[in-house]
């Protein structure tokens, strides 16, 4: 991991972290390089602290929409859900780094290594262990060019750790202390599944109300792997494909998008499909599963009911990120 001086401007002068692979003793520095950072480096990382903590306390409507209490009909069953808080674009570099140099500024080693993303990860894209994603690699989670863009790599445990620390630390700074904070974590499917409605029991296939993945100007609405196009044939039932277009930028994104990219959904909320697979918890059995489909994915996964490919995966992947939820208090 490079980090910058200042996390957002780069000056040139980064400091390095050794590459942190799996290793058994986990706990001992003595297999890492963790970074020495600057006063200048901590001061920054602090005051971009502040802003999401205030932006957190005030429920910014810019970073946090709300989500009414509403009923959709899901797979011939009513579900109900109650009133909560989301964030309207996934969890960034930015923020997530913000969050990792925090702990290891109050030296909380062990948590850092937990947390951190795996960059290796970038590796593995389509499967091959390709030298073509060393850029992103070294990159992605280090220069300011990528503070804007969703943090992928990082462990079901990683962002439940973010949550709470963002809970925490939020409580702390808070000025009306008889007002309750409720804890942030990371939504139900049928949270999540709400949301990407955008109210009024959206029965479209996809967040932006129609079943189609480009608009009227033939500009598309979402990052995915365009295989097939957005036209559908009524007596296949089926999308057809997308004959000669580049499956990686016909979309306008070769890998990720920042994270207000394309239009938001009708409360608010940027990229419900596509760009990274958000992380859930499946509320019939409680099981660990993702929503929207990411970068890489057909249509079949973009869409609210769709298919889940990273059901279960817990371990960093290069598809996976997160948005955060807060459940509403009415006080």
């Amino acid at each position: 991991i490079v980090v910058s001086t200042e996390s957002i401007i780069d000056n040139n002068r980064p400091v390095y972290i050794a590459d942190l692979k799996s290793v058994i003793k986990r706990g001992k520095d003595s297999a890492y390089r963790f970074p020495k950072l600057t006063q200048e480096q901590v001061d920054v990382n602090d005051k971009q602290k502040k802003v999401m903590m205030k932006q957190l306390n005030k429920l910014d409507k810019k970073k946090y929409a709300f989500i009414p209490s509403g009923s959709y009909n899901y797979k011939g069953k009513s579900i109900s859900v109650q009133a909560f808080h989301m964030q309207t674009t996934e969890v960034t570099v930015l923020e997530y780094r913000t969050f990792i140099l925090d702990l290891l500024i109050n030296d909380r080693k062990e948590e850092f290594l937990k947390a951190k993303p795996d960059q290796t990860k970038w590796r593995e894209v389509n499967g091959h262990n390709s030298v073509y994603q060393e850029p992103m690699v070294e990159h992605y989670f280090s220069h300011p060019a990528y503070n804007d863009y969703p943090v992928n790599n990082v462990s079901r445990e990683g962002a439940e750790m973010y949550c709470n620390w963002l809970t925490i630390e939020a409580s702390k700074v808070r000025k009306d202390k008889k007002s309750m904070l409720n804890d942030i974590r990371i939504p139900s499917d049928y949270e999540w599944m709400l949301a990407a409605k955008g109210g009024d029991d959206n029965k479209a296939s996809f967040p932006w109300k129609t079943s189609s993945v480009k608009n009227d100007q033939n500009c598309y609405l979402a990052n995915y792997k365009p295989v097939t196009d957005s036209i559908l044939n009524k007596e296949s039932g089926l999308y057809e494909k997308c004959l000669g277009c580049n499956w990686w930028i016909a979309d306008g994104a070769f890998y990720t998008a920042k994270v207000d990219s394309y239009l938001p959904n009708d409360y608010g909320l940027y990229c419900m499909s596509g760009n990274l697979a958000e992380m859930v918890v499946n509320w019939g059995d409680k099981t660990l599963g993702t929503k929207g489909g990411s970068w890489t994915s057909d249509l079949q996964e973009l869409e609210i009911e769709g298919v889940d490919r990273f059901n279960g995966v817990v371990e960093p992947e290069v598809n996976i990120g997160f948005r955060v939820v807060m459940s509403y208090l009415n006080q």
